[in-house]
């Protein structure tokens, strides 16, 4: 089987290629109930989300892109988390996201080490690696950044609002966190 491609940009940067898998959509979904914190609801009106990701979602191998869409402007939706799951004091090898918000809010995860979602058709371009994976499908939906914006300099307040250019939703934005490991109390890796 032949393999490689390559698309380059007007500067010469590398887009597509056979050598960088991109991330691709994994999981998608909303939040729009009172769950509370894992299913106890202590404070009225916080959305919280606890979700178990797909096992081959590996954090110790590649931190997956995490896009969050709060349901309405000037709520805060945030405070995402990954946590290592554990069967007593054993790790399972499994990971679970935590996200919390003040209203409704849609997520998507995005990574390298999933089966991605397919929209199923059978047509597009498709880029293989010399193993006969694939490193870049059209079939799949791939993070894009559509926007940026700067923090303002000085010190940070909180909640810090920006503006963006008017569209006919709200935007997607990206929420990653840093990444811990919980081994229990008072210990954290970082």
């Amino acid at each position: 089987m032949s393999y490689g491609f390559q698309v380059l940009n007007d500067t010469g940067t590398v887009q597509i290629d056979q050598d960088y898998v991109n991330s691709r959509l994994s999981v998608t979904g909303s939040c729009s109930t009172h769950t509370g914190m894992f299913g106890t609801p202590p404070y009225t009106g916080v959305y919280d989300l606890h979700l178990e990701l797909p096992a081959a979602i590996n954090l110790d191998v590649e931190i997956p892109v995490v896009l969050i869409r709060p349901a309405a402007l000037g709520k805060y939706v945030g405070s995402l988390q990954f946590i290592r799951n554990f069967s007593g004091s054993t790790p399972t090898g499994t990971w679970s996201l935590r996200i919390v918000g003040q209203c409704p809010f849609d997520y998507a995860i995005f990574s390298t080490l999933t089966t991605p979602v397919s929209d199923g058709s059978s047509h597009g371009l498709e880029v293989y690696r010399l193993d006969g994976s694939i490193a870049y499908s059209s079939r799949h939906s791939h993070p894009r950044i559509t926007n940026t914006f700067q923090i303002p300099s000085g010190p940070l307040t909180f909640p810090q609002s920006f503006g963006f250019p008017s569209k006919s939703s709200i935007p997607w934005v990206l929420g990653n966190p840093l990444c811990i490991t919980w081994k229990g109390v008072g210990d954290m890796d970082e």
